[in-house]
């Protein structure tokens, strides 16, 4: 049976339709072996007994859960408990068949997120021409819904933007985005203690104009292949 410290479990992407308790929908974000985050705009509390249907390679799924943590207007994440043998077998296969595949295919798309068209125009010429897939947004709601329903390798943004740093804690706190690699072009200085306290997961902060565009392909490069 799954053991009670699910958080060892490797996460894999999961966007597919959910209910809640039959009567709630959901969207899945991620999921492992001993639980799954989901994006929800309904109320729950931490330690709610909830029961979660989905599905996993086209055979329907019923699993007991736990709510874990709670983010008011984002989400949720679920502990499962109670799995039958074979429910345990059904998951840990999707989540395997994912695994594999995310090992052969790293993703190379990167998000440009930033107000400026010029500076984004540059920065994605830059990108193509090292072969990388570029998105852009030119606001924070914009970057999130093309995270909610595409694979991002990198997130290049101003912190400048509204809601720049906003953006930042949230995707920390996310498991479907915490591995992001999260690099700041920012157009003007951030203080020290500012970086320390908004932008702990930031790999990496330029200054705009210390950043020609050619040297951000070889930034990138240092995490994505």
């Amino acid at each position: 049976m799954i053991s009670a410290d699910k958080r060892q479990y490797p996460r894999v992407r999961y966007q597919q339709d959910v209910m809640i308790n039959r009567s709630v929908p959901a969207a899945g974000a991620s999921i492992s072996q001993g639980g799954m985050f989901l994006y929800t705009t309904a109320s729950f509390r931490s330690d709610d007994q909830v029961c979660v249907q989905f599905a996993l390679h086209e055979l329907s799924m019923e699993l007991a859960s736990t709510v874990r943590h709670y983010q008011h207007g984002i989400g949720m994440g679920l502990m499962f408990h109670g799995l039958s043998e074979e429910q345990e077998l059904l998951v840990k296969v999707y989540v395997d068949d994912a695994l594999q595949e995310h090992a052969h295919v790293r993703p190379k798309k990167v998000l440009l997120l930033d107000n400026n068209s010029l500076k984004r125009s540059l920065y994605r010429t830059a990108l193509e021409r090292s072969h990388y897939h570029v998105v852009e947004a030119t606001a924070v709601a914009q970057a999130f819904d093309i995270l909610k329903s595409d694979t991002i390798g990198a997130l290049v943004f101003d912190p400048h933007v509204p809601g720049g740093y906003t953006l930042v804690k949230r995707l920390r706190v996310n498991p479907s985005w915490n591995t992001i690699v999260l690099i700041a072009l920012s157009s003007r200085p951030v203080p020290e203690e500012t970086r320390r306290r908004e932008l702990p997961a930031v790999r990496h902060l330029f200054l705009q104009a210390g950043m020609p565009p050619t040297k951000l392909p070889q930034v990138i490069a240092k995490y994505i292949s």
